[in-house]
């Protein structure tokens, strides 16, 4: 069994490598030459063994869901859980480490906890009864994650794409530049299963976008995530993206606004 996962999770990563590079070489032609991809959250281009798979909704929260759910053919674990390409490759400052193990890593130590405390409904159970503010910043990373899942590089080479992606980094506090009405979310109980209504499971998250923001449904909460263009608009003619040599801290240049 745990051969199996593994060989489905290498299959996953192979197609979602070549989906994203097809999807990043659009706006960053260079890439069809070099074999790299850039990841969306910390905008380093890299090879392909530095990309691990990663669950948007993590592994742990998916393990609470309903045993009904889990036994469902129709609603397997990369299924609910959206996946999603992240480096794993060690992160530098100006030639210093701070952090070993990547973005895919820094996700699981800062944020899957939070998700998961957030879509099983126990923060209303509790005498809080509200989101705290590393709630919400998980919440806003992981559904600008999703975004990123939904509509490619357009969504990462903006000026509000570089926003998330150095509040990515910020776990602790809300980057000076996110908007008021992103630092709060509107949070209900865990859903329960139903089974001929899947859907939630299956697509767990929703966008609707309006002028300057997109407003994210992640399973049994929402909130508001700052956008600086509409990713369903075609870019006409994008100017070219040229990456730093050999570049290996985090970039947040922008490609188009």
């Amino acid at each position: 069994m745990k051969i199996e996962m593994e060989l489905m999770a290498s299959s996953i990563k192979e197609q979602l490598w070549h989906r994203m590079r097809q999807d990043l070489q659009t706006y960053v032609p260079q890439v069809a030459e070099n074999n790299l991809l850039m990841c969306c959250a910390c905008g380093r281009f890299l090879p392909y063994e530095d990309f691990s798979l990663e669950h948007i909704i993590p592994r742990r929260a998916l393990a609470e869901d309903p045993k009904e759910l889990k036994s469902d053919p129709r609603t397997s674990v990369n299924a609910r859980s959206g996946n999603i390409l992240l480096c794993r490759k060690p992160l530098s400052v100006k030639g210093h480490r701070v952090y070993g193990n990547g973005c895919n890593s820094w996700k699981g130590r800062f944020y899957d906890g939070r998700i998961r405390e957030l879509l099983s409904g126990k923060l209303l159970d509790s005498s809080i009864k509200k989101a705290s503010n590393q709630h919400i910043i998980a919440a806003l990373c992981s559904a600008y994650i999703a975004l990123v899942r939904e509509f490619g590089y357009s969504v990462v080479l903006t000026s509000s794409g570089s926003l998330m992606r150095q509040q990515f980094f910020l776990p602790a506090r809300f980057h000076p530049k996110i908007p008021v009405r992103c630092q709060m979310m509107l949070t209900g109980s865990a859903p329960k299963y139903v089974n001929d209504q899947v859907d939630i499971w299956l697509e767990p998250f929703g966008f609707t976008i309006d002028d300057k923001s997109c407003y994210v449904r992640f399973r049994n909460f929402v909130l508001i995530l700052p956008l600086s263009r509409d990713p369903r608009i075609p870019v006409a003619s994008p100017r070219l993206f040229t990456p730093p040599k050999y570049k290996l801290r985090p970039d947040f240049q922008t490609l188009f606004d």
